[in-house]
């Protein structure tokens, strides 16, 4: 290495901002004598201008005028190589666009108020050049508290070009510093470590490129850098934002009222007024502070989104001052017709000599106990003793209740030092017959000083609506016994019966045929979304044909509101949240929408029409190789080809391709075929070209697709066939290394081929004895794949259905038969619980049900539900078409223990159907009101458990103890909420609902999208719980946690935590009740 190639430059530049007109000196300082230089100059981020010199004397000197063109600001750059080093310098000319700022001056108002105050404030405005000018202005003024749960300013629109960054130069393929150690000692020494520096030469292949993956970034760091003169654009620092009480796991420590307000009792300098608390004192002696109750705490004390100046110039408003003792910020934001634009901000403080603060709950509870909290502060400068008193009215009556509530002690003395304050705590008891709201006051008197405040409270009810449920699962004709264990029970005598609702559906496999407009859902031109269309349309007709009386369904459908509507929107009064306030209102309009399209998917002048349009469009991206491309105008794609011959080869083992519709597609399969024909054989030919050892490679999930569609069209000759024999054979010894989805299409291959020893003997025993059955649930298999498509449950259930539906065709089996209807099960509950929002697998699942087998859209069943002595008749209740969906509600009244007893019993009405294996579901809900502290755990399949937490910090750091005897909790301890979910099938929409006790404060009080314990979720804080919403939550345990604080000491009944599926409200469960003891 030579050493003479450490070199030193330097450059200089008098840091400042520029304005057109100033001159601009640049002195570049390069060693060695002579070097070939390249400049650069940016403007935003784009090159304007470059240039080179030759550097004879060491010193690169550039005087430049700044123009005004130049206005936003510019970066220079140099790069120089020298002994086979980059050196590069950058700078960046700050030019700000002064001559677009207003000055915002805030030039009458007080910085310090009385609470209530009536005040007129005065603002005035200047250009750059010190002019009135003409701009609208928007004002307003917020508790700067806010700012400790998010940082609030308004931010300037980015209307003017400045400087961003260089693009540089790519210089991370030549020789580059790097260092190592010599004498590297593993066990630890004393002696010092010497480092040596040497050059490397990289050619790109330094792993650590391919791991960090920034190549210009990563070159611009390590060529030898001798200046960056750079100058930051000036920071606006928000108060709170770098604050170290806001850092994570810092604890938030609050401002004591020494630090944060000053006396108000004061001479004013320029009217010599003698102001106490902001009223002017004639006498010149201290006026007895009149006693005022503060009740209006609005956290906006102002907003004005369209301020106007007056004839003189200036911009005026009058507004009162809201009651809280506070610190305010005051923002002003202005714009002229020009675009430009300023800002101002000002501190405003409210405050009185004789401070309350009270520290109300944000709710009381029913029989909850607590001491209510307020801080008395002195702002003056000498002792004061008082009284302050605490009142509770009923604001129905305009009467105290304090003797209600057990205020036993309303009035006690204070003294409170000058320039601090002092606590006062009133015991309290929340009566269990109050549950209305509540005014509370506290009123503070000391000689001539006073405050007061009052607020409304709401008192919830100690009693909640609990919904307790009973899933019903039927298979075939039978008859199942039941027991609703805690209604037979009947809990305690403090429970009152609200209602017992029973909803069933006796034939849901309808529901597959209401999802089937869903494949029409788009008007986007991708061939998948045109494939699908078609499929739909083409289903839509072959159903028509099958079922005649879809007509007269239909028609029933429409007279009933719940035929046409999203599971979403039904069942109103069985949830727990109303839809309007979950994420889903678009959805479940969504899904209603799709529903209510079937009227023009079973139009069949209108399916005709529709056929010829989605014709028209799969022959217009079909391209002249006879491929499809995924959109129009780009080039063939393999996969969505294969997709297009697949939909179309299933409708024809539908029998839902007409004849004449056939003949107007050949032309269009023969090229089709004839591209992947053609595709497969190229690839196959490649590899046998490189002499690979494709048999050992084994079939992909592309061969076998390849095979699958082909073997639609036997009809349709190959032109060289050895690709697909060979992998033919290959798939006869290797199928045993494929997944079950692989395997069952093979399957269907190889019963095609005629080779039923194969299929029956080895393939469909080794597909089977994965299998998970429960009579419950039905069929399916295991998978580890649950994001993608290709591999999931779902799929692979589709595959082995359609797999079996169409061996039965040829091989009459009970056993084939029972599988069959044992995966349509597991299908139709999955559509029980999840919405279908997928084309691939809804346009599978119509075909499995389609495919063969039982037909299950004719099966109309009788069903007979008895609870104890009460019985319900489906043949004398009102019920949905179709589906045989029908609700009935009995009165709290009504509702007897014995009705625990439940007898269901289903019967099929259509005896040509033979035995019938056909699924059909339902759910017993029982509402009743119970004090929270006595209700019990109730799970369904779904789970939730409750457990509470107290953050201790110890020697390892910060550990989690469970709430007992042996930990208690104190006031303003943390408090992790832990909730457990524990579900065994996947659910869709999952509105989770976490009642908090009074005495928490939550942490996370912004509401938004999060994730935890591997789920994804919406979280809105709520005065009196928490909500969680869950898109979708498979099956599983997941685990979170949400923190709160312990604000208040007492008694507490902590609630419940509960959670239902909104789609299939029959899925719930609650915790049990918690009664929490707070400590000093």
């Amino acid at each position: 290495m030579n050493n003479s190639s450490n070199l030193q430059q330097s450059s200089f530049l008098e840091e400042k901002d520029y304005q057109p007109g100033d001159s601009l000196f640049l002195m570049r300082q390069i060693l060695p004598k002579k070097v070939f230089l390249i400049q650069e100059t940016y403007y935003g981020n784009k090159r304007t201008a470059i240039e080179s010199a030759i550097i004879n004397n060491g010193y690169y000197p550039q005087n430049l005028i700044i123009q005004d063109s130049d206005r936003g600001g510019f970066v220079k750059t140099a790069i120089y190589v020298y002994d086979n080093r980059v050196y590069y310098q950058q700078h960046q000319i700050q030019v700000p666009w002064k001559n677009k700022e207003l000055n915002i001056q805030y030039s009458s108002y007080r910085n310090k108020n009385e609470p209530g105050s009536a005040e007129k404030w005065t603002i005035e405005l200047m250009g750059a050049k010190g002019e009135q000018k003409a701009a609208e202005m928007l004002s307003s003024m917020y508790d700067a508290s806010l700012d400790a749960i998010k940082p609030h300013r308004w931010g300037f629109p980015n209307l003017w070009q400045k400087p961003t960054f260089a693009k540089g130069w790519n210089s991370y393929q030549n020789f580059y510093p790097a260092s190592g150690q010599q004498n590297r000692i593993r066990e630890f020494v004393t002696s010092k470590e010497k480092e040596i520096i040497y050059d490397q030469l990289s050619l790109g292949l330094n792993p650590k490129y391919f791991q960090i993956n920034t190549n210009e970034l990563v070159a611009l760091n390590e060529v030898v850098v001798a200046s960056y003169n750079t100058k930051s654009a000036k920071s606006i620092s928000i108060r709170g934002t770098s604050s170290k009480a806001f850092e994570a796991g810092s604890p938030v420590q609050e401002e004591s009222y020494d630090k944060v307000f000053t006396t108000v009792d004061l001479i004013d300098p320029k009217t010599g007024e003698h102001l106490v608390n902001g009223r002017v004192v004639k006498d010149g002696k201290n006026a007895v502070d009149e006693l005022v109750i503060r009740k209006n705490f609005s956290e906006t004390a102002f907003f004005f989104p369209e301020l106007h100046a007056d004839s003189s110039g200036k911009y005026q408003f009058s507004f009162t001052m809201p009651d809280a003792v506070t610190k305010w910020k005051w923002q002003s934001f202005a714009h002229s017709k020009d675009l430009s634009t300023g800002y101002q901000s000002a501190s405003i403080v409210t405050q009185k000599t004789l401070m309350l603060q009270s520290n109300a709950p944000r709710f009381f509870r029913e029989g909850d106990k607590m001491e209510f909290s307020t801080r008395i502060a002195n702002l003056s400068d000498k002792e004061l003793t008082g009284q302050v008193t605490l009142e509770l009215i009923d604001p129905t009556t305009n009467t105290s209740v304090d003797g209600w509530f057990q205020n036993i002690f309303p009035t006690q003395y204070f003294t409170v030092a000058a320039g601090q304050n002092s606590p006062v705590k009133f015991p309290i008891q929340i009566p269990f017959t109050y549950n209305k709201p509540l005014i509370w006051r506290v009123v503070a008197r000391s000689g001539n000083y006073s405050d007061g405040e009052e607020q409304t409270i709401p008192v919830l009810s100690n009693r909640q609506l609990v919904t307790e449920t009973l899933p019903i699962h039927t298979i075939g004709d039978t008859t199942l016994n039941l027991r609703f264990t805690k209604l037979l029970e009947e809990q305690n005598g403090t429970a009152s019966n609200e209602s017992l609702t029973v909803e069933f559906n006796s034939n849901p496999a309808w529901y597959v045929v209401k999802a089937l407009p869903y494949l029409q859902v788009g008007n986007d031109q991708c061939i998948e979304s045109v494939i699908n269309r078609f499929y739909a349309n083409a289903l839509a007709a072959q159903i028509i044909n099958k079922f005649p009386k879809i007509k007269a369904y239909y028609q029933d459908w429409k007279k009933d509101s719940l035929g046409l509507m999203s599971n979403l929107q039904k069942n109103q009064a069985l949830k727990q949240v109303l839809l309007e306030e979950t994420p889903w209102v678009m959805e479940a309009k969504s899904e209603t929408e799709q529903m209510q399209a079937l009227a023009q998917l079973f139009n069949l002048s209108r399916l005709s029409e529709d056929q010829e349009i989605q014709l028209k469009q799969l022959l217009e991206l079909q391209l002249p190789e006879g491929g499809f491309a995924w959109f129009k105008g780009g080039w063939s794609n393999t996969y969505m080809t294969s997709l297009v011959l697949t939909r179309v080869g299933q409708l024809k083992r539908l029998g839902a391709i007409t004849p004449d519709l056939a003949i107007r597609l050949k032309p269009m399969l023969l090229k089709a075929v004839a591209y992947l024909d053609r595709d497969f054989l190229k690839q196959y030919d490649y590899l046998v070209s490189r002499k690979l050892d494709i048999a050992k490679a084994g079939l992909n999930y592309w061969h076998i697709q390849y095979l699958f569609m082909r073997s639609f069209y036997g009809d349709i000759q190959i032109n060289e066939a050895k690709a697909q024999l060979f992998y033919l054979k290959l798939g006869r010894t290797s199928w045993n290394k494929l997944g079950i989805e692989e395997k069952a299409l093979l399957a269907q291959v190889y019963y095609r081929n005629k080779e039923t020893a194969l299929v029956f003997d080895k393939l469909v025993p080794a597909i089977m004895e994965n299998a998970v059955y429960s009579k419950e649930k039905g069929m399916y298999w295991k998978a580890p794949n649950q994001y993608y498509w290709q591999g999931s449950e779902m799929a692979t259930v589709i595959r082995v259905a359609t797999m079996v539906g169409e061996l039965s065709e040829g091989r009459k089996s009970e056993t084939l038969q029972q599988q069959l209807s044992a995966m349509k099960t597991w299908l139709i509950l999955n559509k029980q619980t999840n919405y279908w929002g997928n084309s691939m697998g809804t346009a599978d699942v119509c075909y499995a049900f389609l495919i063969n087998g039982s037909n299950w859209l004719d099966d109309n069943r009788a069903v007979r539900i008895q609870l104890g002595r009460t019985i319900l008749d489906s043949k004398q209740l009102q019920t949905e078409a179709g589906t045989g969906y029908f609700q009935q509600r009995i009165e709290g009244a009504k509702i007897t223990p014995d009705m625990g007893k439940i007898q269901v019993s289903t019967n099929s009405t259509n005896k040509q159907m033979g035995k019938s294996y056909q699924p059909a579901w339902g759910a017993i809900y029982w509402q009743y009101f119970e004090d929270m502290d006595k209700i019990t755990n109730a799970n369904t399949s779904l789970k939730i458990q409750k457990q509470l937490l107290v953050e201790q910090h110890g020697e390892k750091g910060k550990i989690l103890v469970p709430v007992d005897a042996n930990n208690p909790m104190h006031v303003g301890d943390r408090l992790i909420i832990r909730l457990t979910i524990n579900t065994d099938r996947d659910l869709d929409y999952v509105h989770l609902k976490d009642s908090r006790a009074a005495g928490m404060e939550p942490i996370n009080a912004l509401s938004g999208y999060k994730w935890q314990g591997g789920l994804g979720y919406y979280e809105n804080t709520t005065d009196a719980s928490t909500h969680f919403y869950f898109d979708k939550i498979s099956k599983g345990v997941y685990v979170f946690d949400y923190p709160v604080f312990l604000t208040h000491l007492g008694d507490f009944s902590a609630g419940i935590a509960n959670i239902q599926c909104l789609y299939a409200p029959g899925f719930n469960a609650h915790s049990e009740g918690i009664r929490i003891q707070v400590q000093e």
